[in-house]
Formats: structure tokens, C-alpha cells, sequence
């Protein structure tokens, strides 16, 4: 999949119990040089540390993947590292079709300059009947969200949000990054009160981009 010029995408992989599939969370970001093992590195061992206690045992952090183009003329460059780290909060999970939401935001409006991450694992304890994360539960997750976007941004440079453009491949529409367009930067992290869920994210697109 191409990016728009020294930009690339951070792909983070976690497996569940019972889950033949593992679960993707995505951030575009941008930076000068190649992405290196170093960066991957960081990138695992924060999210072992800090989102660890608020995702269930029953899921385990598998790799973290970083793919990143110089320009259109070249080749994707990917950097992967394994991770194996289970997760550690106690309580048994949601269905692999609950998530917390971590919205990504930035300076401009419209949709088109806002983007999501669905973390899966969520502790069945930690949401309400009405599929609220509790006050406690949603505050814990927001300063790691806050924490994470920080290590995350001096890790890897900028953060962004990158465009997509509808294509039909054998028949079928799908959704694309487009490489034309300048990605957005994202300039904070910040986590709903109301859980997602794949009905949810399946009735607005089908893969989240950016």
C-alpha cells in the first residue's frame, strides 16, 4: 500500500483466546528517515507497559509492525518486531467485538481530519448495561491514551491521519490510502465513553486507515 511521501503507518497486532484472527490498531506518522528496529522496539515496549493493566489477560500483544515510503517512486520499507507480551488486567474480556475507541484528533474539522483505534480486550467489569466504560475505567484509559501519544510522537516524529479514496478491485469497492493527498497531524489522543463495537465501525468502513 503506498503513503504519501516520508510517511508510513505503525500497525499494532494483538491476539485473543479463541480468536483465529488477530486484531489490528493503526497510526499513520511521518518522519525524514526509515523507520528503524530501535523505534519498533520503543514503540512494544510502551504499549506492554502502559496499556497492559487496562487490557485483558486474555490477550496478548503480538507484534508491532512500522511501514514507511519515501515517495511514490519507492519501495514500502517495513520494520517488525515480536512482542508475546500478555496483557494484565484481571477480569475476563468483552466479545472480540467490543473495543475502547482512542479518537485521534487534530486542529481541523470534519471527518475527513479526525481518525479512530479500536483496542480489543476490554474487561467485561469496566462497562456498564449501556455500553459505557465506567468513570473510573475511562479515566485511567485517557491518561494512558495521553501518555502513549506522547512516547509515541517522540518516537516516531509527527503522528497523522492518513486520506482515503474509494477503488474497486475485482468488482469490489474498497477504501485506500491516497497518497495525493497531505496527511492531517494528530494532536492528541482521546478515548469516548461509549465502547465500539464491529457493527459499529462495519456501518462506516470497513478497515480504518491513517
Amino acid at each position: 500500500m503506498p503513503y504519501a511521501t516520508g510517511s508510513g503507518e505503525m500497525t499494532i497486532a494483538f491476539t485473543g483466546v479463541g480468536d483465529p484472527e488477530p486484531m489490528l490498531c493503526t497510526c499513520g506518522f511521518k518522519q525524514a528517515t526509515l523507520p528503524t528496529l530501535t523505534q519498533a522496539e520503543a514503540i512494544k515496549t510502551n504499549i506492554a507497559s502502559i496499556l497492559a493493566p487496562v487490557i485483558s489477560t486474555q490477550y496478548t500483544l503480538k507484534t508491532v509492525a512500522l511501514r514507511w515510503q519515501a515517495d511514490a517512486t519507492s519501495q514500502v520499507y517495513v520494520e517488525t518486531v515480536s512482542a508475546g507480551s500478555s496483557m494484565s488486567a484481571s477480569s475476563s474480556a468483552l466479545p472480540s467485538n467490543c473495543a475502547v475507541i482512542v479518537r485521534k484528533r487534530s486542529t481541523f474539522g470534519g471527518k475527513k481530519h479526525r481518525g479512530r483505534m479500536y483496542f480489543p480486550g476490554v474487561p467485561e467489569e469496566s462497562v456498564d448495561w449501556n455500553g459505557d466504560l465506567t468513570t473510573t475505567f475511562r479515566t485511567d484509559w485517557q491518561t494512558r491514551a495521553t501518555s502513549i501519544f506522547g512516547t509515541w510522537t517522540s518516537t516516531l516524529g509527527m503522528l497523522v491521519i492518513h486520506h482515503s479514496k474509494k477503488v474497486v478491485v475485482d468488482g469490489k469497492e474498497r477504501w485506500e490510502i491516497d497518497p495525493t493527498q497531505t496527511p492531517t497531524e494528530v494532536t492528541s489522543f482521546a478515548v469516548p465513553a461509549k465502547i465500539g463495537t464491529q457493527r459499529r465501525r462495519m456501518a462506516t468502513r470497513t478497515f480504518t486507515v491513517g
